[in-house]
């Protein structure tokens, strides 16, 4: 008997093993789109953790070396809304992609009404409760700041007249021993900037008088829609 060429031969068993692998994934593929969904799943939850983690960790050590610094520390409100904006933009991220693989999971692979309710609580609870609360929080900050740029600096005499701390924070008026970034309001108090843009978050009246800082500003009500 001739033998078989050498191509064939060295291709053949190749060819029968290429078949039963095609033949085990056409049994497994179910299975193992049920894996790969549930690794997705697995890794978007887990970033989100990560992510809360490092962020809840950096706030502390934020908040821990402010605790041991002997002056105030005017960028430590810029540092927190930064890294807090951050994390909760990466959590929307993450949330989206899943909202996108539940989504696909319902369409084309498993259809239920259970699994449209979860989908759809998670895109209103998740994803746009937090993203209209997240840009709710980033106009009232913006308006803030806008509106202390507007007052009047203090200068050195205001201090000196004042010779009191900032009723907000409760700490020396001058920063680093200068006199800067502090505001005189309409009602004629002084506040440093970022404690007053702080205060300008929860309440629109003076904490001192109770008067409103800016006589036109809009309620607060209007100004979060």
């Amino acid at each position: 008997m001739a033998p078989k060429p050498y191509s064939t031969t060295c291709v053949t068993p190749f060819i029968n093993a290429l078949s039963n692998n095609e033949i085990e994934a056409a049994h497994l593929s179910p299975l193992t789109h049920k894996t790969i969904r549930n690794y997705r799943f697995s890794f978007n939850t887990c970033i989100a953790v990560l992510v809360k983690t490092v962020v809840s960790i950096t706030l502390y050590v934020l908040f821990l070396v402010d605790a041991h610094r002997d002056r105030y520390w005017p960028a430590l409100d810029d540092y927190v809304y930064t890294i807090r904006a951050s994390g909760a933009t990466i959590e929307l991220i993450l949330g989206v992609a899943l909202l996108l693989n539940g989504v696909w999971i319902l369409v084309f692979e498993s259809v239920g009404l259970i699994r449209a309710l979860m989908i759809g609580v998670h895109a209103y609870c998740n994803i746009w409760s937090q993203a209209r609360e997240g840009w709710a929080s980033f106009r009232r900050r913006r308006d803030a700041v806008l509106r202390i740029d507007a007052l009047r600096d203090a200068g050195e005499e205001d201090v000196r007249r004042a010779s009191d701390v900032c009723a907000i924070c409760y700490q020396d008026m001058r920063i680093e021993g200068q006199v800067g970034g502090v505001k005189v309001t309409e009602c004629a108090h002084l506040f440093h900037a970022v404690c007053l843009r702080k205060w300008l978050y929860m309440d629109e009246r003076c904490p001192m008088c109770h008067r409103k800082v800016f006589a036109g500003a809009p309620p607060a009500e209007e100004a979060t829609n």
